[in-house]
Parts: C-alpha cells; sequence; structure tokens
C-alpha cells in the first residue's frame, strides 16, 4: 500500500528516482523502495500486493521450482565433507536451553491446545494411529529408543555390540553371554491382528540355538499385555515366546537389585 513520496522532481512530479513510501500489505510493516524499482516489481506476475523485501523472499522461497532446485543444491553441497562439517557444527546448541521455545510456557500451553483440539476428532485420532502402525511395519523405528527404560550398549565377545533397555535386560544379557548363549537383542517383529488391526511385536531377545523368543517381563505390567500374548500365540502357534518375570530372574541370581 502506498503511503506517499519523497525525493519529487523540480516540478513536484514523481519520477523515477523518487523514493516511494510503503506499507506492507502482508506484514503491515513501513518501508520504501526507488520508483522504478517498484514499477519493476509491480510487473513481476507473483508481485500481487505491496511486499516488504522480507515478506516477497517468503513469496519467492515458496515456488515449488526454487525449492526443488534449493533441495538439489543443498545434497550437492552435502557431499563435499567440509562444508557439511561445517554446518553441523553451526547447529550445536541452536535449540538449547533458552533457546528452546518449548521451555516457555506460552509456547507449551499452545502446542499443547493444538494437540487437544487435533485429537478431539475421531478421523484424526485413527489416521494417526494407522500411520504409526503402518512406520512400524515399515521398520521406521527399528533400533529407535522407545519407552521410559534407559538403554545401555553392550559389547559381546565376538567384538560386536547391541543394545538392550533396561537394567534387567542388561542382566539377562550379561547372563547370557557368561553361559556362552547365542542371541539377538531387540531384533525383527511378529505381526498379529487384534479385532482387525494389524500390530507388531517386537521381541526382547532371541535364542538363536533354541529357536525361542524372549521377553522380560514386570508382572504388574504383563497384565495390561496379556491380550497381546495370547493373540500372538493363537496366530503363530509355530513361534514359541518364553516370558521371564523380574522375581525369576532374581530366584536365579541374574538380578541382584
Amino acid at each position: 500500500m502506498k503511503a506517499g513520496y519523497v525525493n519529487l522532481g523540480h516540478n513536484g512530479r514523481v519520477t523515477s528516482n523518487s523514493t516511494v513510501l510503503l506499507v506492507c500489505d502482508e506484514c503491515s510493516c513501513d518501508f520504501t523502495r526507488v520508483n522504478k524499482s517498484q514499477i519493476r516489481m509491480e510487473a513481476k506476475p507473483l508481485y500481487v500486493k505491496d511486499y516488504c523485501p522480507k515478506c516477497w523472499r517468503k513469496v519467492l522461497n515458496s515456488r515449488p521450482d526454487y525449492k526443488k532446485s534449493m533441495s538439489v543444491s543443498i545434497k550437492e553441497k552435502y557431499k563435499d565433507p567440509a562444508w557439511a562439517a561445517m554446518q553441523k557444527a553451526s547447529k550445536i546448541g541452536i535449540n538449547q536451553g533458552e533457546k528452546n521455545g518449548m521451555k516457555q510456557i506460552e509456547a507449551r500451553q499452545k502446542v499443547s491446545k493444538a494437540r487437544v483440539a487435533f485429537f478431539e476428532s475421531s478421523e484424526n485420532r485413527e489416521n494417526t494411529a494407522a500411520a504409526v502402525r503402518q512406520a512400524w511395519a515399515d521398520g521406521k523405528y527399528d533400533g529407535v529408543p522407545v519407552g521410559r527404560c534407559k538403554w545401555f550398549t553392550m559389547n559381546h565377545p565376538s567384538g560386536t555390540s547391541f543394545k538392550v533397555q533396561g537394567t534387567w535386560e542388561r542382566a539377562y544379557a550379561s547372563y547370557l553371554i557368561h553361559m556362552g548363549i547365542s542371541f539377538e537383542a531387540h531384533k525383527g517383529r511378529i505381526s498379529y491382528v487384534d479385532e482387525g488391526v494389524l500390530r507388531n511385536y517386537y521381541p526382547d531377545f532371541y535364542l538363536i540355538d533354541e529357536g525361542v523368543y524372549v521377553d522380560i517381563k514386570n508382572r504388574y505390567h504383563f497384565k495390561s499385555q496379556k491380550r497381546k500374548f495370547e493373540l500372538l500365540k493363537m496366530q503363530h502357534p509355530d513361534i514359541t515366546i518364553r516370558l521371564i518375570f523380574g522375581d525369576e530372574l532374581r530366584d536365579k541370581g541374574i538380578l541382584n537389585d
């Protein structure tokens, strides 16, 4: 929106060198532009209203062809190890401490309200659940730490390393290594159907020589998952899943907490 002109000609008329006083129609900020530049700007197809330089850059950056070209350009730059290392170093700490926007109460409340409003819709809830189930099925969460228990990285005498979740699994893995039992930890998944919905079970351990899956469980929490193991047993009768509870680990001297 034009707010006037300055630097008029000798006869008081607007010239190409006059300065245009403008108010951005997008963000309402005041800015100026040389008249001849403003005339060229108004001739551009994307310039449908008066944009300040910052808002105009956003318009240009939103073009599909620009996004595609920038994506290709950035990918090419990351092939240079020195440039990639510089970018990584510049981002260290960018969202830590007080720089983290979610440490602001207003921001947390705003995000919380938005999430509540989104999940009030049963359609949104089901679509989100379906997307997460599919992501698990596609292996996108394989090896990703989930749950509240701490994850530990352990070394096998063979020279390989693996991860376990929680002190109980760590104690059991140490026991297997001590006994010379071949095993895999947190590898693979077993699919099953629950009321028409495809779900996946991710076992804690697989004893290779026995061909048995092992799941370390807390008896209290097992009550909420009992149906899952019943369905697994019914739908996969050829698979053996051995449940080991915390008190059993203590009775065998594997766990000393």
